[in-house]
């Protein structure tokens, strides 16, 4: 018999588990891992290698010459040789290339030698010195002698033209003799737009077909000299309207130019020969004011379109 070391009941001697307590009587050994060894002749090898590697470096480069950089070449020492009896004359010459590139700089050395006896030595030194940057250039000269000393300085004046850039909100397209306005593509605020004579060094030779179709943005647009004809539509229910001058070089109106235009009361018609439709303008039913026209009279008497256009036709030489 023997008793549980846990609860003190009594147990069979060869009992392994205490049934009043529920535990194990058999004794569980942890094994211990044996302590680690430290590889001390790994780490001083190491150590031997490092220091030699760093004393072949340090050797290396204690053998470098001086004034050669790594993978370079070595830099040219530049040398004079003045005899005592020798009149020269040198000249150094260096140029400087813009901030923006590689620094270029080239020297040129010539002496011109005089074997004097009598005469004692003396040397005379010019240095020209040219610097080029983008935007200005100046040089410098100085003369250096044993009695007098003399610089001069010279300074160009750089004038730079400047681009103008002519912003419009027209839309053009090219067409035979210039470039034709197919639209707006930013609407001014006030609603007044003014059509340049010419676009990107081509003058405007036309308004094309439907180009202010429905355009509710205009309240006024003036017309250049240049304009040659006015498409189909061009102006077509083009509501804020209220009056418009033709220039004189128009030729041709097309058809429903400025049909719908509801609020459009007057027009004046500076040229001479003009072909036009008889629903160029809006007829009364498509107005909400009266059609004042101010035209030559042979533009008036071309076809009978006041009668069509109920409109009161004036004649006008303007």
């Amino acid at each position: 018999m023997k008793l549980c070391p846990f609860c003190g009941a009594e147990l069979n001697s060869d009992a392994s588990f205490c049934p009043y307590c529920m535990k194990s009587l058999i004794q569980k050994t942890v094994a211990t891992p044996p302590p680690r060894r430290t590889n001390r002749a790994a780490i001083v090898i190491l150590l031997l290698v490092a220091v030699t590697l760093t004393a072949l470096i340090g050797a290396f480069l204690l053998c470098l010459p001086h004034g050669v950089p790594v993978g370079g070449t070595p830099r040219p020492t530049p040398t004079s040789v003045l005899p005592a009896t020798t009149a020269g004359t040198t000249t150094v010459t260096t140029v400087h290339a813009p901030s923006a590139q590689p620094t270029s700089t080239t020297k040129t050395v010539t002496e011109a030698t005089e074997h004097a006896t009598d005469a004692p030595a003396s040397s005379t030194t010019t240095t020209a010195l040219t610097v080029t940057t983008k935007a200005t250039a100046k040089t410098t000269t100085k003369t250096t002698d044993s009695t007098k000393k003399s610089t001069t300085t010279t300074k160009p004046v750089t004038t730079v033209a400047e681009a103008t850039t002519v912003t419009t909100p027209f839309s053009v397209r090219e067409v035979d003799g210039g470039v034709e306005i197919t639209g707006i593509n930013t609407v001014s605020a006030n609603g007044v737009y003014t059509v340049p004579s010419s676009i990107g060094g081509r003058p405007v030779v036309g308004i094309g077909d439907g180009a202010f179709y429905y355009n509710d943005s205009i309240k006024q647009i003036v017309l250049p000299d240049t304009l040659q004809y006015i498409g189909d539509q061009a102006f077509y229910h083009v509501r804020g309207l209220t009056s418009i001058v033709i220039p004189a070089s128009v030729r041709h109106l097309g058809s429903n130019t400025f049909t719908e235009c509801a609020n459009l009361a007057t027009v004046y018609i500076r040229s001479t020969e003009l072909d036009l439709y008889q629903n160029t303008f809006s007829t009364t039913y498509q107005r909400d004011v009266s059609l004042t026209i101010y035209a030559p009279a042979g533009v008036l008497t071309k076809q009978e379109a006041q009668l069509y256009w109920d409109a009161t036709c004036v004649e006008w030489n303007g």
